[in-house]
């Protein structure tokens, strides 16, 4: 079955005969409008302000050549020709939230893929355009009776999350969303629609699983295992600060030794009402499964219970709402793998931490629990290599946007806050790296990591790069960590 969607009529968008960007004329712009069927935005033209923007505000000052929103394989084909051969760097872009920004970029042609947005559910599996929102697949597969295994952000694009792992509240049932990936459409620098699977193009689509994220292609399409999901149970526990060290200490030697069809995740957060620990945990089973699993966590929580609902119902609660274009959020955030259980002081240097971040910074340390299905995978199955850590660490500061005149310009306490918020995430990273396997999250793009390559793809990073001489050559695809 496929979701029916409005008719979009391509759309071509004037400039003036004097307006240029890069090494390509009005007339060369006007020729790419003209060639795609779907819409080219430039900087003078209406709609453009909207259009250049990402999910997080902290990118609100950087200024695109163009956004070319693509509406097939063709478009995407055209649009990598014109770059080739004007010299424009194109960047691609699916929900928009990468967390460095490189989904866009100053100067760069902006191919957006999110009106190429079908969901056809197909037996066992789901065909899913690369434009779509993680919450739309939700809701239409949901329909069915069937799930993928995906993350909680409902806005985010399903194929950001899957080429670079995928990590979710299935993920220790079924594994990472690039797990699950059965085949994919992808158009390379070359401008070659090719289809990946076990036995077309193999290396590429072993990249593709955890390395796909801007480096080798655009994808178009994707192919996904769904799973049949009907009810399924969740906790919400929270404990006073002072239980922090004891409950991080419990969980963490709790939550991935727990059955499969479980997951959880525990933050350390600290905002402008205080400091704060918490645990959420999700099960597949019934509510008194995952209420036993529970007992083994530390007593005197001020926040409890088990849920049982619709699985639909909660991936909606844990997704939360969908924040407006003014209330976008505005953050940064780093990570790191851990393998094995914190010590008594790597839980004290957390705590002091998180409990010392700025004032006007909310900050926040996650431990998401791993094990199950995705570590059982062969570490260089897939290009995600992350398959011996008990959890992933997420550490993340946000901070209110100061907007001048809504012009999106970055002001002084704008500045002031960004500044708090990296030096925590300094503090914090640094706070943690000797516990840490030296691993991090290649879905967590961090500029500031030294030996990047290794950190996101261990081992596999060398045969990556062969194949990154061998689909892009020239280096069409290119950005500061881009293999």
């Amino acid at each position: 079955m496929t979701r029916d969607r409005p008719h979009r009529r391509p759309h071509i968008t004037t400039t003036s005969d004097t307006t240029a960007s890069g090494a390509a004329s009005a007339s060369a712009w006007r020729a790419l409008e003209h060639s795609i069927g779907g819409e080219v935005l430039r900087p003078d033209a209406a709609g453009y302000a909207e259009a250049s923007r990402l999910f997080n505000r902290r990118f609100d000052d950087v200024r695109p050549a163009a956004v070319a929103f693509v509406t097939s394989a063709a478009d995407v084909a055209e649009c990598l020709r014109f770059a080739r051969a004007h010299g424009i760097p194109p960047a691609v872009r699916s929900g928009g939230h990468s967390y460095a920004g490189w989904s866009s970029g100053n100067g760069r042609l902006v191919v957006d893929v999110r009106r190429m947005d079908d969901i056809t559910v197909q037996p066992g599996a789901a065909l899913v355009g690369a434009g779509a929102c993680l919450g739309d697949v939700y809701a239409v597969l949901a329909e069915h009776g069937v799930t993928i295994s995906g993350g909680t952000c409902p806005s985010v694009g399903v194929s950001g999350l899957t080429l670079g792992g995928g990590h979710g509240l299935l993920s220790r049932a079924y594994g990472l969303s690039c797990d699950n990936l059965l085949e994919a459409t992808v158009v390379t620098a070359d401008g070659t629609v090719r289809t990946c699977g076990p036995d077309q193009e193999p290396d590429l689509f072993w990249a593709l699983r955890g390395a796909g994220n801007g480096s080798f292609g655009v994808v178009t399409e994707l192919r996904l295992s769904t799973h049949a999901v009907h009810e399924s149970s969740s906790a919400d526990l929270a404990w006073p600060w002072s239980r922090a060290a004891d409950v991080l200490a419990a969980w963490q030697d709790w939550a991935p030794e727990l059955p499969d069809e479980m997951w959880s995740a525990l933050r350390l957060q600290k905002d402008a009402s205080g400091p704060s620990v918490s645990v959420v945990a999700f099960g597949l089973g019934g509510h008194d499964d995952l209420a036993a699993r529970l007992a083994a966590l530390p007593d005197g929580r001020t926040r409890h219970g088990v849920r049982t609902e619709p699985h639909f119902d909660t991936i909606r609660r844990f997704a939360g709402d969908i924040p407006g274009p003014a209330d976008r959020p505005c953050y940064d955030v780093r990570s790191d793998f851990v393998a094995a259980s914190l010590p008594a002081e790597a839980i004290g240097a957390a705590i002091t931490t998180v409990e010392n971040a700025p004032a006007d910074v909310d900050a926040s340390m996650a431990a998401v629990a791993m094990g199950g299905a995705m570590n059982r995978r062969p570490a260089h199955e897939t290009a995600f290599v992350h398959r011996h850590h008990r959890f992933l660490a997420q550490y993340e500061a946000s901070w209110d946007p100061f907007d001048d005149a809504g012009v999106g310009r970055p002001t002084p306490a704008d500045a002031d806050a960004a500044a708090a918020a990296e030096e925590w995430l300094g503090a914090i990273h640094s706070a943690m790296r000797p516990y840490a396997s030296g691993e991090a999250y290649q879905n967590d793009f961090d500029p500031r990591l030294p030996d990047w390559r290794r950190a996101y793809y261990g081992s596999a990073a060398d045969r990556l790069e062969r194949l990154k001489r061998r689909y892009d050559p020239d280096r069409v695809f290119d950005f500061p960590q881009s293999l």
